[in-house]
């Protein structure tokens, strides 16, 4: 009879287990052609990836900000490059990749939150399936959104301490630092919470293991310091140390100023936990402070989980401004305060904050799934790519432009489309060249008509040329027009 009911129990998780993963990956590669995210950032980041793998090339390197200001590790790239190759470098290649490092933090949170309170490991399943921070940044291959990935496997890894032994410490501190690889602002959140940890094991007469701690996360940042030392004068450290120019940063914080940007951090993170409006953010920061004031009475050993939602606010003080992927690096960290075992009230307190998450995802997912933020999808680029890229080939073009005019695209100078272009090996006259092109592709989402009606620079000398044909992508309102002079 034991053996019947075993058996049984097994089967019951086996399918919860089957169910819960199919639902996950439909939740992160449902209509991703369609809802992705594809700018500048992410095609420079394709290129660069393509470039890489071409070269057979191992740097430091990773994405540069459009204004240049930044440079961050190449981590992200080496997590994604595998999906991009597999996929051709097509655009949607590393959203693929995106969507399985996603799936891999979900199920790991759910194992993590198993192993803390296993009474809530199905709450935690049905919450790492819609909650939007965990959503949004599956579905978009953007280098901020894999800092979620690496606290939760530190976590992982620190639960098993008992069986992996001391080199669970290393490694715990070592996947700690590498938030900082997908961006600096990880560093406020992973920081605190390292040295909280380091120093509990401290306290009770665990150097070793807190000695373990400190070095894997020293690891994490060496490549940046061996780089900036071998390249002087460094793109990393070295260059916002000597430059004095770190970019946006304050460069003075007054009482006023504290409380401003306090205040607009703050919003930032219930736009972020409950993007859904600011009454139900309101109820669930009153929730929270009730939660945190509870823990400090009977808990306290709880709050090391929520020192980093804290640092990572104040931190964020400094910031000239703090958007949403600025408070993702805490968001593993709170995430896995509110799964900690608790009784009476505060049980209470924690389990409301988490049906508000499930209320405002739930409110949230089918936008996600079905809406792209920065229109065209990347479904209509890819084919106004391929159109252009077939039809300078087939004709011998040797001096075309392109543009993106009257379109919902908000990048006019259409960057994205050169970077796609240039991995067909196409390039392009630059945005400054349209005056001495021969030829120009326009996409757009307006008639002919309105198009040539515009007053941009880029169509400026084509007014007076001659329209040769017009591609209608399927299934789209966009359309590319040929024109040449």
């Amino acid at each position: 009879m034991k053996i019947d009911l075993l058996n049984k129990k097994k089967i019951v998780i086996l399918t919860l287990s089957t169910i819960f993963l199919a639902a996950l990956s439909f939740t992160r590669f449902y209509n991703l052609d369609h809802t992705a995210r594809f700018t500048q950032d992410e095609s420079s980041d394709l290129l660069r990836m393509h470039q890489y793998w071409s070269e057979k090339r191992i740097t430091l390197v990773g994405p540069i900000s459009n204004d240049n200001s930044k440079v961050f590790g190449s981590l992200t790239y080496y997590m994604l490059m595998p999906f991009a190759a597999a996929f051709g470098f097509s655009p949607i290649s590393p959203v693929y990749g995106m969507a399985f490092w996603g799936i891999v933090a979900s199920v790991l949170f759910v194992l993590l939150v198993h192993s803390l309170n296993p009474k809530l490991t199905i709450l935690a399943a049905i919450i790492s399936l819609i909650w939007y921070p965990l959503l949004e940044t599956s579905r978009w291959a953007w280098n901020p959104h894999l800092v979620i990935f690496w606290p939760i496997l530190a976590a992982v890894i620190f639960q098993k301490r008992q069986k992996i032994g001391l080199m669970s410490y290393f490694l715990t501190g070592l996947f700690l630092g590498f938030p900082f690889h997908h961006h600096y602002i990880a560093v406020f959140a992973t920081t605190i919470f390292l040295v909280l940890m380091a120093l509990k094991e401290f306290l009770q007469d665990k150097k070793l293991q807190g000695i373990y701690l400190l070095s894997g996360y020293a690891t994490a940042f060496l490549p940046f310091l061996i780089f900036d030392l071998r390249h002087p004068p460094g793109l990393f450290f070295t260059h916002y140390l000597l430059s004095g120019n770190t970019p946006h940063m304050e460069r003075s914080v007054d009482m006023g100023s504290f409380a401003t940007n306090l205040a607009r951090n703050l919003q930032t993170a219930g736009e972020t936990l409950l993007p859904t409006g600011k009454m139900l953010w309101l109820l669930f920061f009153l929730l929270v402070l009730l939660l945190a004031y509870l823990d400090f009475k009977k808990n306290k050993r709880n709050l090391i989980w929520l020192a980093p939602v804290v640092s990572q606010l104040f931190g964020g003080v400094l910031l000239s401004e703090f958007h949403t992927r600025y408070f993702l690096p805490a968001v593993a960290f709170f995430a896995v305060w509110l799964f900690l075992p608790r009784k009476d009230l505060a049980q209470k307190a924690a389990l409301s904050c988490l049906v508000l998450i499930i209320i405002s995802s739930a409110l949230t997912v089918k936008t996600q799934l079905t809406t792209t933020k920065t229109p065209p999808d990347i479904y209509t680029l890819t084919q106004a790519a391929e159109y252009i890229a077939v039809t300078i080939k087939e004709n011998n073009l040797k001096n075309a432009n392109i543009a993106a005019i009257k379109a919902r695209d908000p990048s006019p100078l259409a960057e994205k489309y050169r970077d796609v272009l240039r991995l067909h090996d196409i390039s392009t006259r630059q945005p400054p060249e349209y005056d001495i092109s021969e030829h120009l592709f326009v996409i757009s989402d307006r008639s002919l008509e309105e198009v040539l009606s515009d007053k941009s620079y880029a169509i400026l000398v084509f007014k007076s040329g001659k329209y040769i044909e017009t591609h209608q992508i399927e299934n789209s309102s966009t359309k590319v027009y040929w024109l040449s002079r």
